[in-house]
């Protein structure tokens, strides 16, 4: 009988399944850390939860800086007709007047701010995310940061 030798191979199948533990264990990893790089932002004075006021700013904030495509802190009327977020051109035109109270054709932070505080659902949304009714956001309730889409603006 003759015996054939087989090659080693544990080098490269070593590689492999160093590559598949990599993959499964740093990605939740990389994400975790960006769920706690996301909650530290928002968590303003940093006292390990996010109340409704901190909750709010920050979700005004991002929703006019996706909105303020030049950033230069001012949403022009141009701006907002390109805006992905309000399809039909009748919505867009009017509530772009509800928001730029003094009418010069600009909605500054603060009258997207007052505006969002008034008619928007960020209530509910906050609620949402507050699972165990604590009126607090921890960690574990903030993954992602909600976009202005789940935002119900009110006409």
């Amino acid at each position: 009988m003759i015996r054939q030798e087989v090659p080693m191979r544990l080098p490269s199948l070593f590689y492999f399944l160093f590559a598949i533990l990599v993959v499964l264990f740093a990605l939740p990893v990389h994400q975790g850390y960006a769920v706690h790089d996301l909650f530290k932002s928002i968590d303003k004075n940093q006292d390990g939860k996010v109340d409704r006021e901190e909750f709010s700013e920050d979700m005004k904030k991002d929703a006019y800086a996706r909105l303020d495509k030049d950033a230069n802190t001012s949403v022009t009327y141009e701006e907002w007709n390109n805006s992905p977020y309000i399809t039909e051109k009748e919505k867009q035109t009017r509530l772009f007047q509800r928001f730029d109270r003094d009418q010069d054709r600009i909605i500054t932070f603060a009258e997207f701010s007052d505006y969002m505080t008034r008619d928007s659902n960020l209530e509910e949304v906050f609620i949402g995310l507050d699972q165990d009714g604590n009126n607090f956001l921890t960690p574990d309730e903030i993954t992602v940061r909600p976009h202005i889409r789940i935002l119900t603006i009110r006409f």
